[in-house]
Parts: C-alpha cells; sequence; structure tokens
C-alpha cells in the first residue's frame, strides 16, 4: 500500500480559498454602504437606476381652482376600504368635496378648490391624500 500524501500544490488551493472565503464578508460591506457617508458604493452602486420615487411636490398657492364634471353615479371603488367613489372626468374620485352633496342620478359641472390638506407636513399620513377639495360653485345640476 502507498501513503497518500496531499501535494504541495493542493496545500496552496486549500490557502487561497480560505482567503478568498474570509475577505468576501469585508467586500460585501463595503459594496453596500452609502457613498456619501464615506462607503464605497463600488461599480453596483454607480450601475444602480435613478430612484423612482417621484420628487416631493412643488410648493404651490394656497388653492388651485379646477373646473370638473361629476357623473350621475357612484361606483364601487376599493380605497382603505371599500366604498363608493364619485366619477370626476371620467375617473374614478377617492376623495369627498367639502361643501357638495352628490344626488343620483344628475351630472353636475362643479368649481373646486384643490388644497394642501397637511400644510407645514413633507408627507401625508399613510393612506391619505395630500390634498383637500372644496366647493366653490354648482355651474350646473342636470339629469344626462
Amino acid at each position: 500500500m502507498t501513503d497518500r500524501c496531499p501535494s504541495p500544490a493542493a496545500g496552496r488551493t486549500t490557502r487561497v480559498w480560505a482567503a478568498a472565503l474570509a475577505v468576501m464578508p469585508a467586500l460585501a460591506l463595503f459594496a453596500c454602504a452609502d457613498p456619501q457617508e464615506g462607503g464605497g458604493g463600488g461599480a453596483a452602486a454607480e450601475n444602480a437606476p435613478a430612484s423612482t420615487e417621484a420628487p416631493p411636490p412643488a410648493s404651490e398657492p394656497d388653492g388651485m381652482i379646477l373646473e370638473v364634471t361629476v357623473g350621475p353615479e357612484r361606483e364601487d371603488c376599493v380605497g382603505v376600504a371599500p366604498m363608493r367613489c364619485l366619477v370626476v372626468d371620467g375617473e374614478l374620485f377617492y376623495e369627498s368635496i367639502e361643501g357638495f352633496e352628490h344626488e343620483k342620478g344628475y351630472e353636475y359641472r362643479l368649481q373646486i378648490e384643490r388644497y394642501d390638506a397637511w400644510p407645514g407636513q413633507a408627507e401625508p399620513p399613510q393612506d391619505a391624500s395630500r390634498y383637500g377639495y372644496r366647493l366653490i360653485e354648482v355651474i350646473s345640476k342636470a339629469r344626462p
């Protein structure tokens, strides 16, 4: 029988793998670090797609006046919970319009004000709209 001893080359291969495995966690941390805080970021961060978040809304003057058409029927919709939405300019409208009472079967033309419902706050509460709406004038009310 012959004794089997690993060759010197096998020992080097084992040491190379051990060194590589020891360095990998440090590389992973460096690659994930925020470059603005002095971390690396590396090529992965440089080639990452730009953020898809919308920029914060530009400061608007207090109130924006809109003229809208409100459909004759509310429709089923789901906001935070199932509800019945107005149909404004052909789209589901998940908000209420302060001072407006919708009467089923009539189509309305309204002048409304859109305003910042959360002034002084960078973001509205979760599941809340940035804007509030209030009635200025009922321009017309007619059966379609």
